[in-house]
């Protein structure tokens, strides 16, 4: 009789463990507004952001909706710049005093100023074909 009340028991808690632990997923695809279906990189900004690389553009998920950057962009006061479409690597830069977006599409190189929301370009030649991201420690 004991052993099934430590059995109940047990698996009471277990259940009740499992539902705490359980996290929420959103699936995120063309219906909620992103550009295409192949992603192919994925980025997090300082505001926690979501950027994914598509064959047709850079996209940015707030957790409510997605905004889609492809082909010409608005860039403020700048006017227009061309930002392609196929973005190919993201990488974020979170460690400096402006966070910035670094992505690579159609083999330039772009940046994305979270703070002024303005794109740049980085590369002229159109030959960028990685990326990668790196941080140096020191011990104080």
């Amino acid at each position: 009789m004991i052993r099934k009340v430590y059995l109940i028991v047990f698996i009471f808690l277990a259940i009740v463990s499992l539902k705490l632990n359980a996290q929420y997923f959103h699936n995120l695809d063309v219906n909620n507004g992103l550009s295409q279906p192949s992603v192919m990189a994925i980025g997090q900004d300082t505001l926690g952001r979501m950027w994914f690389g598509t064959r047709e553009g850079l996209n940015v998920y707030d957790g409510g909706r997605i905004t889609s950057y492809k082909g010409e962009v608005d860039n403020g006061e700048n006017g227009k710049l061309w930002i392609g479409n196929s973005v190919s690597y993201i990488v974020s830069d979170n460690l400096s005093d402006r966070s910035k977006i670094f992505f690579i599409s159609d083999f330039f190189l772009y940046s994305y100023d979270v703070e002024s929301d303005l794109f740049s370009r980085i590369d002229a030649e159109g030959d960028v074909t990685a990326i990668t991201e790196y941080s140096i420690c020191t011990k104080k």
